[in-house]
């Protein structure tokens, strides 16, 4: 495995409700029918031998569930290449843009338009990640309150201004990063510090409050990962540090039995 190896997801959007999902993972959703261009990396979703690469979408529609007819667009790439070199078309693993015309979806109804299978070398991928495995463990009914005292154990330590609680919390989640992305753990570590001790240096430094009955749990990968959001789809955990807003995002795996934050 490089660690300078990059996988670079591109998705145009306008005009639709779309999710774009990688081996079972929302790697791309757009709700509001917004105008999207983004680039992400995906290193931290790929896995060693097959993945899967899926999109479902539907147009925007009026609360009578009548498409709005507004423009509509759908394209999306996955290259994989060297970090600091433009990839060319032998750099392209799947490319896809969506037809209306020929694929009709309808109205209100988010469907599956496109999928791609795709192998991974091993290497040419990241090493298992604490939840790729088919027998890594998954989400059940009872883990409802075990989920909440994670965000809640991530709120106390914000709202305590404790960067080393941080740092444990997510330590994982940090070392699988760095190795999906080829950063150095003790640098990012030292950063990750660096970054919550300004934060926590600003003021004023605010910290919206923790609503356990808002927490919704998102299955992700067959279960073996949850998204937590609040009721809206926003990160649970929002705040301001001075002038700037941050959000903390998370999606937590069962590892030995205890949820943790695997990203």
């Amino acid at each position: 495995m490089s660690s300078d190896l990059i996988y670079a997801l591109s998705v145009e959007c306008e005009g639709l409700v779309a999710r774009v999902i990688l081996n079972g993972v929302d790697v791309f959703a757009e709700w509001e029918g917004a105008q999207r261009l983004t680039q992400t990396k995906v290193n931290h979703f790929i896995v060693e031998g097959s993945n899967a690469l899926e999109v479902a979408l539907t147009p925007m529609t009026d609360d009578e569930g009548r498409a709005l007819g507004l423009a509509t667009l759908f394209r999306l790439s996955l290259h994989r290449g060297v970090h600091g070199v433009v990839p060319g078309d032998e750099g392209r693993v799947a490319r896809f843009e969506w037809d209306a015309g020929s694929m009709p979806v309808e109205p209100g109804v988010i469907t599956a338009v496109w999928s791609r299978q795709f192998s991974v070398a091993a290497a040419q991928a990241f090493g298992p990640w604490s939840w790729s495995a088919p027998s890594a463990e998954t989400v059940e009914a009872g883990d409802a309150p075990s989920l909440i005292g994670l965000v809640g154990e991530v709120h106390a330590a914000i709202e305590a201004r404790d960067v080393d609680r941080l740092v444990a919390l997510t330590t994982l989640r940090d070392a699988e990063l760095c190795r999906a992305l080829g950063l150095e753990p003790a640098e990012f570590a030292a950063d990750q510090r660096a970054t919550w001790a300004d934060w926590f240096a600003e003021s004023p430094f605010v910290l919206e409050p923790f609503d356990p009955a808002a927490l919704a749990a998102v299955p992700q990968a067959r279960g073996r990962l949850v998204r937590l959001t609040d009721a809206y789809g926003n990160p649970p955990i929002l705040g301001q540090a001075g002038a700037r807003h941050f959000a903390f995002a998370m999606m937590a795996a069962k590892v030995n039995g205890q949820w943790v934050i695997a990203r």
